[in-house]
C-alpha cells in the first residue's frame, strides 16, 4: 500500500522533492560559480562548499544568520515573490577590503561592523558585486533568459527582514561556506545564505527544458 502524506495546512510547502533536488543541483552549479567570480575580483583562491538547502520560514531563518549580517534583495520584474543574498561580517570585511586594495591580512584585522554602518562608498562596492551574483542566479535558474532580475534594497538590520516578507512565509535557504586565502599563508573563513521565497520558485521558469533531466 502506498504511503499517506497528509498536508499540513499550516505550513504549506508548494516545492516536490523532485523540484528541490533539481533547485539544489542548479544552486551547487551558482555557488561555483560565485567562488570563480568572487577569486577573479578580488585576486584571492577562494574554496566554496554548499550545505543541504532547508525548508525555513523568515522567523526560521533569522537564528541561522550571524548577526551582523548584511542582506541584499532581488525581485523578478513582472513578478512575485523575493531572492535574498545574506554577508556575514567575515565576507563583508574580505571583499571590502580586497576591492579597496587591501590584504586578506588586513581584513581579518578589520574592526566589526558590531555598531558601524558601512560608508555609501563600500555599500557601492558592494552593490556591484551582488549585482553580478544576480546575473549569475539568473542565468543558472532560467535557460531562457528570460527572468529579469532588479536590485530591490540593501539592509544592514537583520532584524528588518522578517518584518519585509511576513515571520510565516516559506522559503528555500542554500547556506555555503567560503575559505579565502593567498599566496602569504593568510586564511579567511566566511558564511553567506541564499535564499529564495516560495512565490518566487513558483514564478520562475527554472523547470523547463535540460533543466527536467535532473529530476530523473
Amino acid at each position: 500500500m502506498e504511503a499517506v502524506h497528509l498536508y499540513n495546512w499550516k505550513r504549506p510547502v508548494r516545492l516536490l522533492e523532485e523540484e528541490i533536488h533539481i533547485l539544489s543541483t542548479l544552486n551547487q552549479n551558482i555557488i561555483r560559480l560565485f567562488g570563480n567570480t568572487f577569486k577573479i575580483q578580488t585576486g584571492l583562491n577562494v574554496s566554496i562548499e554548499g550545505s543541504e538547502p532547508n525548508i525555513l520560514t523568515a522567523r526560521e531563518l533569522i537564528p541561522n544568520l550571524s548577526t551582523d549580517s548584511i542582506y541584499f534583495c532581488a525581485k523578478p520584474e513582472n513578478k512575485f515573490g523575493f531572492l535574498f543574498l545574506f554577508f556575514d561580517e567575515a565576507t563583508v570585511s574580505v571583499l571590502v577590503t580586497s576591492l579597496f586594495g587591501g590584504s586578506l591580512s588586513r581584513a581579518s584585522e578589520r574592526i566589526p561592523r558590531k555598531n558601524k554602518q558601512l560608508t555609501d562608498f563600500e555599500l557601492t562596492v558592494l552593490e556591484r558585486v551582488f549585482l553580478r551574483m544576480i546575473g549569475i542566479i539568473r542565468e543558472g535558474l532560467n535557460t531562457d533568459l528570460d527572468l529579469i532580475l532588479r536590485l530591490y534594497y540593501i539592509r544592514e538590520e537583520l532584524q528588518e527582514f522578517s518584518r519585509d516578507i511576513g515571520d510565516g512565509e516559506l522559503g528555500l535557504c542554500f547556506p555555503f561556506q567560503m575559505i579565502w586565502s593567498d599566496a602569504d599563508g593568510n586564511r579567511h573563513e566566511s558564511k553567506c545564505n541564499l535564499y529564495y521565497t516560495q512565490d518566487f520558485l513558483r514564478n520562475t521558469q527554472w523547470r523547463q527544458g535540460k533543466w527536467q533531466n535532473l529530476a530523473r
